[in-house]
């Protein structure tokens, strides 16, 4: 805090305050803390103009709250570092944004990438669910008066103009402890996933096949009568001869899937070259009109 000149919170006490008395002042958190006496006060809110125009709220507790925040953060700290994903580099001890640099470069030269994607998570702090904030916490922490005093550094609430304002949810930008409470809790709700969104060939290739079929099913709607569908189907080059089929309501008989509406569709022979199909290339459709018997291999070779 005194590095980095800390601000004083809703009381004034400056850190050079502090200080003065230092000995005095950590005795006096001690004996509270001791006897589960001490209590947090609420963090000053401060906003500080974003260059996009935005605002970014700020809260700034007290020096006494900061300090006992430090020593929460010293005890769990180590605990949760070990767990935390290699390539996490944010506010975290013997990790810099250098290294972040460094390990993107790392990635690329070793993959055969050529771009890197910079993301930012909106409002991290301001948005913590504080259920799930103890239920991360508590995962490896079993002291119940840690446990009490995080929950209380997360309820402090925030005055701004001599207004009292509770704080349901998130954790103050400003608090010692904040940016360690952020990574744990990023940590339990998916920021392996986060650092792994280049790495999700299987996910993307479902996510396409999920996207062309709902492509097909426009085209569906477009065609509204089978005859539409086996006249393109004709000029695509595609041979056999369909019968009657409805548009909407219909079963697949490839997987057993019964299709209700043309949103729960599962697959469909038409021109978009992406196809669900057994063993034998083919895939059968049928409903009360018949079946459609197409040769999956002869469209795939109209493409």
């Amino acid at each position: 805090m005194k590095r980095n000149n800390g601000a004083p919170g809703i009381d004034g006490e400056t850190v050079s305050n502090f200080e003065s008395e230092l000995e005095l002042n950590i005795e006096f958190l001690h004996e509270i803390l001791k006897t589960n006496t001490y209590e947090t006060s609420p963090a000053r809110r401060v906003e500080i103009e974003k260059p996009d125009g935005g605002v970014r709220l700020l809260g700034i507790p007290t020096v006494r709250d900061r300090v006992v925040q430090q020593a929460v953060v010293n005890i769990i700290e180590p605990i949760y570092d070990e767990t935390f994903h290699p390539s996490s580099y944010g506010y975290r001890p013997n990790k810099s944004q250098h290294q972040a640099v460094a390990k993107a470069e790392r990635f690329m030269n070793k993959y055969g990438l050529t771009h890197v994607v910079d993301m930012d998570l909106s409002k991290c702090f301001d948005t913590l669910d504080h259920g799930i904030m103890m239920k991360a916490v508590a995962e490896l922490i079993s002291d119940g008066r840690v446990l009490n005093l995080i929950e209380k550094f997360l309820k402090s609430g925030v005055m701004q103009n001599n207004n009292f304002y509770e704080t349901e949810v998130g954790s103050p930008q400003g608090g010692v402890i904040s940016p360690l409470l952020s990574n744990i809790y990023l940590n339990m709700r998916g920021w392996i996933n986060y650092y792994r969104v280049a790495n999700i060939k299987g996910i993307i290739a479902d996510l396409m096949g999920w996207i062309r079929r709902r492509l097909r099913m426009i085209k569906l709607r477009h065609w509204k009568s089978y005859k539409a569908m086996h006249k393109e189907m004709h000029k695509q080059g595609i041979k056999g001869n369909g019968e009657k089929m409805a548009m909407t309501k219909w079963i697949c008989l490839a997987n057993g899937y019964k299709l209700n509406t043309l949103f729960d569709f599962a697959c469909i022979i038409c021109y978009y070259n992406v196809y669900n199909s057994n063993e034998n290339g083919y895939i059968k459709i049928t409903n009360k009109a018949g079946v459609i018997p197409w040769n999956i291999r002869d469209m795939e070779n109209t493409s």
